[in-house]
């Protein structure tokens, strides 16, 4: 399989599915989040999604290593809606070789749509 990470469309749901690793518990959980930005002059539609790690209360030191499957929740979903995206980045935290990484879909879902409502690039 691919490391990289994707998403997919599921009505109106948006999940993402990453591999992640840090240094830190096996207890650790993760949060999604999202923001989308309207087309402005000649740009297009932008969706910003980002993880966010949530240490557990235990101190730990260890790597740690997976795949996460996460959804966005309700609260992070904004207009336009992520999917109707003309571009779908993935921010990655400092320390990496890029500031973000362009999502395309886990499946065969139509993604990114152009403005007229096409399947994308």
């Amino acid at each position: 399989g691919s490391d990289r990470p994707c998403v997919d469309f599921v009505e109106s749901e948006v999940f993402l599915s990453a591999r992640v690793s840090w240094w830190g518990c096996g207890a650790d959980s993760f949060a999604l989040r999202a923001k989308s930005k309207p087309p402005v002059d000649d740009h297009g539609s932008l969706g910003v999604l980002w993880l966010e790690r949530q240490a557990a209360p235990m101190n730990c030191s260890n790597f740690q290593d997976r795949w996460l499957r996460l959804r966005v929740g309700a609260t992070e979903l904004s207009t336009p809606a992520l999917g109707e995206c003309e571009l779908l980045l993935l921010a990655l935290p400092s320390g990496h070789a890029f500031q973000s990484f362009a999502l395309h879909p886990c499946t065969s879902t139509c993604f990114p749509k152009t403005r007229n409502g096409a399947c994308g690039l």
